[in-house]
C-alpha cells in the first residue's frame, strides 16, 4: 500500500530536522575543539615566560598570576596562593597617575593601549615595564594584563644616553680645546714675533749707522733681554710638547733645597728691581734634602716668583718662604700684593691654554704655559700645587708641597757658590774643531773661543770635519748632533781613534738643541764627553771646554755621571 502523501511530507520533515541537528552538532563540536585550542594556546602563552599575565580585580587584588609575572617581582607560587598579591601596592607612588589615564582609556574603548610603568619587586628593585589591559566583556570591576620586563632594553636606553652625552661632551671639550689651542697659536706668534721685532730693529740701527756708546750699549742690552725672553718662551713651548708627550723625563739626585730657592729668586732680583718690587725669601734652617731634578725645581721656583712678579705693581712686594710641613713634605710658599684672580678662574690656573685675559688689549704677556708647566713638574716630583686668592685686588698666594725622601738629613746648607769665572780665562795654545751645519753658529763659537786665545778650525759637515781632524792637532771638538747626510753620532764614531799632540782623542763637546735627560744619556752612549745646550751662552761654553782642555779627561766609566753633571751646567735655563 502506498504511502499517503500527509506521511510522505511528515517523513520529510524529520529528515530535514535530522539533518539541520546533526550540521548544528558539528559545528557546535567544531566550536568546542576550536575553544579548547585557543585555551591551550592561551595556556601555553602564558606558561612559556616571554609575558607576564595577571587577572585583576579594580580593588587591587590579582586573582591569576602566571609564573612569569611572580618571577618578574621575585614571588613564589606559594607565596601567591597564600598571602595574594596587590597590583595597586606594587606600584610605586609616582606612576599613580599613569594608571588613573590608563582606567579612563579603559572606560572609553575596553581596553588601553601598552604604556610604560614600574612595579616594586620583593626586594626592592624597580622593574620597569610595559602593559597593556582590558576589561572583562560586559563588566568593569576586573580584567586582564600582559605584562613586559623592559629592564633590558632600559638598561641600552640608558648606556646609549650616557654614551651620547659623554660623545656632546667631548666635543664640546674638543671644541672650546681647539679655540683654546687657536688663542695659544695667536699668542704665540705675537709673542715670538714682539722680541724678535726689538731684536732686528736695533740690529738694523746698529748696521744703520755711527751710533753714541749709549745707544749702542742700550741696543745691545734690549738684542740681548729679548733674546732671552723668546728663548725662555721655545723653552715652554717644548716642555709643553714633552710635557703632553710623555717624553719629559727627570733627572733625579739629592738636591738642597735652599739653594735652589736662593739661585730662582737672586736671577730675578735685577727684574724685581727694575720694576720696583720688593722680593723677600725666608729659608727655615735645617731645611732637609729632597729627592729631585735640581734644574727643573729650579724651573718650578722660577715660573712661580716670575709671575708673581709679572701681576705684582711697583710698590708692591713678594714673599717666597721655603719650610718644613710635618714630617713628610717640604712647603715653598710665593705669596704677592699683585692683582690676584678672579673665583671663576683659580679652578682654571694651572690648565694649558688658559690665560685670565687672551684679548688683545690684555695688560701682561706671555704664553700663558708657566703655572701649566710648574703644575706638570711638580706633579712628577710627587708633590702638589695649589692657588689661593680673595679675589681682585688682594694678591695671591701659590704653595708647591714635595714629599721629602729617604736621602732627608736634618742640616744646614751653604748657599752655592756662583761657579768657576771662567770669562777671563785664557785657552792659549789650545786647538778646537767646531762642526756645524749653521754658518752663523760656527762664527759665533769661533769668536767666542778665540777672543780667549783658541785657536780654532770650523768645519760644515761631518766629512769636512773628518778631514781637518786628521790634519790637525786637536786638543777638543765641539760638533752639532743635527745635521744633514751624517749626523754628530757619526762623527764621534769616526773620530774615538784620532790621537791629538797629547797622546790622547782629542776631548768631545755635543753642541745642541738636543738637550733632554734621554737625549743626554744617549748623548754620553755615544761617546761624548760633554753636552752644551743651544742658545749658546759664552760664559757656559768657556767653562766646559776650559775644564775639557785643562782637566784630564774622567776614565770611561765616569763620563755619564761627569757629562751629566756638565751638561746640568750648561742648560741651567734661569
Amino acid at each position: 500500500m502506498l504511502p499517503s502523501r500527509a506521511r510522505l511530507k511528515r517523513c520529510a520533515r524529520i529528515n530535514g530536522l535530522e539533518n539541520r541537528l546533526r550540521r548544528a552538532e558539528e559545528r557546535l563540536a567544531l566550536a568546542r575543539a576550536e575553544a579548547e585550542a585557543m585555551q591551550h594556546a592561551s595556556r601555553r602563552f602564558q606558561e612559556t615566560g616571554i609575558i607576564g599575565v595577571l587577572y585583576w580585580r579594580s580593588d587591587g587584588a590579582i586573582t591569576y598570576s602566571n609564573d612569569a609575572y611572580l618571577d618578574m617581582l621575585g614571588y613564589t607560587r606559594e607565596e601567591f596562593e597564600r598571602d595574594g598579591l596587590d597590583w595597586r601596592k606594587l606600584t610605586p607612588h609616582e606612576f599613580a597617575g599613569t594608571d588613573v589615564q590608563a582606567f579612563i582609556e579603559m572606560n572609553e574603548r575596553g581596553y588601553c593601549r601598552p604604556y610604560e610603568k614600574a612595579y616594586r619587586a620583593k626586594d626592592g628593585r624597580i622593574v620597569p615595564i610595559q602593559i597593556g589591559s582590558a576589561f572583562w566583556e560586559g563588566s568593569k570591576e576586573g580584567g586582564v594584563c600582559w605584562v613586559l620586563d623592559i629592564s633590558e632594553r632600559k638598561r641600552a636606553e640608558a648606556e646609549r644616553d650616557c654614551l651620547l652625552a659623554a660623545e656632546q661632551c667631548a666635543r664640546r671639550e674638543a671644541e672650546s680645546a681647539n679655540a683654546a689651542k687657536d688663542q695659544f697659536l695667536a699668542v704665540v706668534s705675537h709673542e715670538l714675533r714682539t722680541p724678535l721685532t726689538a731684536i732686528l730693529g736695533w740690529a738694523k740701527l746698529l748696521r744703520a749707522g755711527p751710533v753714541s756708546p749709549e745707544m749702542r750699549e742700550r741696543a745691545l742690552a734690549t738684542i740681548e733681554r729679548n733674546a732671552q725672553l723668546q728663548a725662555r718662551l721655545i723653552d715652554d713651548i717644548l716642555d709643553v710638547s714633552r710635557i703632553i708627550a710623555g717624553k719629559l723625563v727627570l733627572d733625579v739626585s739629592s738636591v738642597p733645597v735652599a739653594d735652589v730657592v736662593h739661585a730662582a729668586a737672586d736671577s730675578l732680583r735685577p727684574s724685581y728691581r727694575e720694576k720696583k718690587v720688593d722680593l723677600w725669601v725666608e729659608i727655615e734652617p735645617e731645611l732637609p734634602f729632597i729627592l729631585a731634578d735640581a734644574n727643573r725645581l729650579q724651573q718650578v721656583i722660577w715660573n712661580l716668583v716670575q709671575n708673581a712678579l709679572k701681576f705684582t705693581p711697583a710698590g708692591g712686594h713678594v714673599h717666597v718662604r721655603a719650610f718644613r710641613s710635618g714630617d713628610t713634605e717640604l712647603s715653598i710658599e710665593v705669596t704677592d700684593t699683585g692683582q690676584g684672580i678672579k673665583p671663576e678662574f683659580l679652578p682654571r690656573l694651572f690648565e694649558r691654554f688658559q690665560q685670565a685675559d687672551t684679548s688683545a688689549t690684555r695688560v701682561h704677556r706671555g704664553l700663558g704655559l708657566g703655572l701649566a708647566i710648574v703644575d706638570q713638574l711638580v706633579a712628577l716630583h710627587g708633590g702638589s700645587v695649589r692657588a689661593e686668592s680673595d679675589g681682585m685686588g688682594r694678591g695671591a698666594k701659590l704653595c708647591v708641597r714635595l714629599p721629602i725622601g729617604p736621602v732627608s738629613s736634618m742640616r744646614r746648607v751653604a748657599r752655592a757658590s756662583k761657579g768657576p769665572q771662567v770669562l777671563g780665562q785664557r785657552l792659549d795654545d789650545m786647538h778646537v774643531l767646531v762642526v756645524d751645519d749653521e754658518p752663523d753658529i760656527r762664527e759665533l763659537i769661533a769668536q767666542i773661543l778665540s777672543d780667549h786665545g783658541a785657536n780654532v778650525v770650523l768645519a760644515s759637515s761631518v766629512a769636512e770635519a773628518i778631514d781637518l781632524a786628521h790634519r790637525h792637532r786637536l786638543d777638543a771638538i765641539l760638533s752639532d748632533i743635527a745635521m744633514p747626510q751624517a749626523d754628530g753620532f757619526e762623527l764621534v764614531r769616526r773620530l774615538k781613534s784620532v790621537d791629538g799632540s797629547n797622546g790622547r782623542s782629542p776631548a768631545m763637546c755635543a753642541v745642541t738643541a738636543m738637550a733632554s735627560p734621554l737625549d743626554r744619556e744617549r748623548i754620553a752612549a755615544a761617546g761624548f764627553d760633554a753636552v752644551l745646550s743651544k742658545p749658546v751662552l759664552p760664559e757656559r761654553l768657556l767653562e766646559i771646554v776650559y775644564r775639557l782642555t785643562r782637566v784630564e779627561p774622567p776614565p770611561s766609566v765616569q763620563r755619564r755621571a761627569w757629562m751629566a753633571s756638565s751638561s746640568a751646567r750648561a742648560s741651567s735655563r734661569r
